[in-house]
């Protein structure tokens, strides 16, 4: 891969677009800014702190890259966490979506079912469910 700020090619990984010298030398003055001069490229700056919108997008990277780097055991936690959803006893949605599974359907199918069900037999939909999961052994 080329790095972004030397051009210099350089084996990446996780696709990473800075070498890891161009990295260590961004995040260092980042840190230490020299006043009015900008950290990425050195080009003088007065009014802003990155001379320009490509900059201000290698040093975000930067950023995003070192804190990744830092709590990345968290974040795939919360990751892995966010994917796989809890059911929880006596939640409709949840019923639901199990009923659904068990016979190869979707969530809004499933609900139409039930509904119509509990409109057949005059009972609300919540003992449609309860009889469905007895029927199922959910």
């Amino acid at each position: 891969m080329i790095c972004v700020v030397c051009n210099e090619e350089f084996e990446s990984k996780n696709n990473e677009t800075i070498c890891p010298v161009c990295f260590q030398r961004i995040l260092r003055d980042i840190q230490k800014p020299k006043n009015g001069t900008c950290p990425i490229c050195g080009t003088p700056s007065k009014k802003y702190k990155y001379c320009s919108n490509r900059c201000y997008n290698i040093a975000h990277s930067a950023l995003s890259r070192r804190y990744y780097k830092a709590h990345s055991g968290e974040i795939l936690k919360k990751q892995k966490a966010g994917r796989m959803r809890k059911y929880k006893h006596g939640d409709r949605i949840d019923a639901i979506e199990l009923i659904g599974r068990s016979i190869h359907m979707s969530y809004g199918m499933t609900r139409v079912l039930l509904q119509q069900r509990a409109a057949r037999d005059g009972i609300s939909i919540d003992r449609a469910i309860v009889i469905v999961q007895r029927e199922r052994r959910i």
